[in-house]
């Protein structure tokens, strides 16, 4: 009778149930899983389970701050602090762990490159990858992937294009989900000075092709400014925070969003809800919340925004806004707070930016509560933290076959 049981107990574990368990496993236990056997490693290198198994993952909040530092070529040159804090979102936003930059990676796969310099100057994350730029090049800054659960870095190809000066005017980086695939969608201004009469590329890079392809002509808008740090990617598409400039006589400048389909190569401009009244907003930022986009306006010295949510019809020409909500948060005497991310439960992070508070709000409930404090210990000590940037963050295996 025991040996019987002893049988039952020792059949094999379903492969399914096998699956199951390592989807939901961190990065860093499926590295060493590799060595198992041959089909684990296999089935861990596989790009459906690399998927199934980065839509398992805990959520985390990934902050970053900014600080000014002295340069030869500016005055004044705002860099992000590093390392980045990954934390747990949950009050008090306990650290997982901190993500420091590859250095050792980089010098590993460029010995020669002595001089590089790893000063970040724009950083996006999705899925588990942090794409980045620095300033160690003159006309053509790199960028690159970085996935710091597993350790690889993946350098991106220079577009193909011709060298010379040219003018970032923004960067959008993000996973498009219908293809498996991330994509750099990177904005320029291709004339040789900055003041001339622009003229509009898109650049768009694909991880999936390790390729990049250039859009110009008549079909993009020329006459947009892009904001360099108020973006977002979904759906496949990169969305810019930006204003426009009438045709003349009169010059004026008006607040619009300028959309990027990666998938049709199309650009659009989506209007605002505000009006010329208010168009002097203190304060606007776009963000993705509950798989939508949405678009605050307001004042904050007033501790009051209105959030609006963007609707689109049948036909994807056409948009509307759907006024949500006017956020009036309770805050005493704090003055100055902004939007910063949204969380995993739904709710909205705002920073109080003059007491260095972090706060959550429910829009359904219209409620708020302290969510962290002190935040600028978390990064380096005797700098002057500027700004503070939050980002949702999952671990993932992407780039494990890089």
């Amino acid at each position: 009778m025991q040996q019987q049981k002893m049988k039952k107990l020792q059949r094999p574990i379903p492969e399914e149930i096998i699956i199951l368990i390592l989807e939901r496993l961190p990065p860093k236990s499926l590295l060493r899983f590799k060595c198992v056997q041959k089909s684990w490693n296999h089935l861990i290198r596989s790009p459906s389970f690399v998927t199934a198994h980065s839509n398992c993952q805990k959520k985390y909040l990934l902050f970053g701050a900014m600080y000014r530092e002295h340069s030869y070529e500016f005055d004044d040159l705002y860099v992000h602090s590093s390392p980045l804090s990954l934390r747990f979102d949950e009050v008090q936003c306990k650290e997982y762990y901190r993500i420091h930059q590859q250095y050792d990676e980089y010098h590993k796969m460029h010995p020669e490159d002595a001089d590089y310099y790893s000063r970040v100057l724009w950083y996006a994350a999705s899925h588990g990858l942090i794409c980045y730029t620095n300033d160690h090049m003159e006309y053509e800054r790199d960028i690159f992937l970085w996935n710091p659960a597993i350790r690889k870095l993946k350098i991106l190809p220079s577009p193909p294009r011709p060298p010379g000066l040219v003018l970032w005017l923004a960067l959008a980086f993000g996973y498009c989900q219908k293809a498996n695939d991330f994509k750099v969608v990177k904005i320029l201004n291709s004339q040789a000075y900055k003041f001339a009469k622009q003229t509009i590329e898109v650049e768009v890079y694909s991880l999936n092709t390790n390729s990049w392809k250039t859009i110009n002509g008549d079909n993009l808008i020329h006459t947009i400014t892009v904001s360099q740090h108020d973006w977002v990617f979904l759906n496949s598409t990169a969305y810019f925070r930006g204003s426009n400039c009438e045709a003349e006589p009169t010059s004026e400048y008006y607040s619009t969003i300028v959309s990027y389909d990666t998938d049709k190569d199309i650009m659009k401009e989506i209007p605002t809800p505000e009006t010329r009244d208010n168009f002097f907003f203190s304060y606007r930022s776009i963000l993705v919340l509950n798989d939508s986009l949405v678009y605050f306006t307001g004042k904050p010295h007033e501790h009051s925004f209105n959030m609006w949510v963007l609707k689109q019809g049948g036909d994807t020409d056409k948009f509307c806004w759907e006024k949500k909500i006017n956020v009036n948060v309770n805050l005493g005497q704090v003055k100055d707070s902004k939007v910063l991310a949204p969380r995993s439960n739904g709710e909205i992070l705002l920073h109080e930016t003059s007491a260095n508070v972090l706060v959550s709000y429910d829009a359904e409930k219209d409620d708020d509560e302290d969510f962290a404090d002190s935040w600028e210990k978390w990064f380096e000590p005797g700098r002057i933290q500027l700004s503070l940037r939050a980002d949702p963050f999952s671990e993932s295996l992407f780039l494990i076959n890089t």
